[in-house]
C-alpha cells in the first residue's frame, strides 16, 4: 500500500518535548563511510570467513574488510620494497661503471677510427 492510503488521522501529533528527546535510530554516522559493493565469494570460503568472524565476536564483512586491507597494505609495502631494492642495485652499477670491453687508446688511435 502507498503512503498516500495510510490512514494517520488516529496517530497524535509529536509534542516539542517528544521531538526533543527522540534519538536517531540505525547506522551512526561517522566520517570514514564506507562504500557498498557487491562481490562474488565462493560459499564454502563465505562460509569459513562468517565462522573466523564468529570466533573472533565481529561481523563477518568487517572480518573481510580487515583482511582485503591487510592483504593490500602488504602488497603495496613489498611493492616499495622491491622498487627500492631494485633502485639500489641499479644505482650501485651504475657508481661502479661498466665494463665495455677493449683496452685504453691513445688520442691518435681514437682519431684515426
Amino acid at each position: 500500500m502507498p503512503d498516500s492510503r495510510i490512514d494517520f488521522s488516529d496517530i497524535p501529533e509529536s509534542t516539542d518535548q517528544e521531538l526533543r528527546r527522540a534519538r536517531r535510530v540505525g547506522r551512526p554516522k561517522s566520517g570514514s563511510a564506507k562504500r557498498l559493493i557487491a562481490i562474488r565469494i565462493a560459499p564454502g570460503l563465505l562460509a569459513r570467513l562468517r565462522r573466523l568472524a564468529a570466533k573472533q565476536s565481529k561481523p563477518y564483512q568487517t572480518l573481510i574488510h580487515e583482511l582485503l586491507e591487510r592483504a593490500a597494505n602488504k602488497e603495496l609495502v613489498n611493492n616499495d620494497q622491491e622498487y627500492r631494492q631494485a633502485r639500489a642495485r641499479a644505482l650501485s652499477r651504475l657508481a661502479s661503471g661498466f665494463h665495455l670491453g677493449g683496452g685504453k687508446m691513445s688520442r691518435e688511435e681514437l682519431h684515426n677510427r
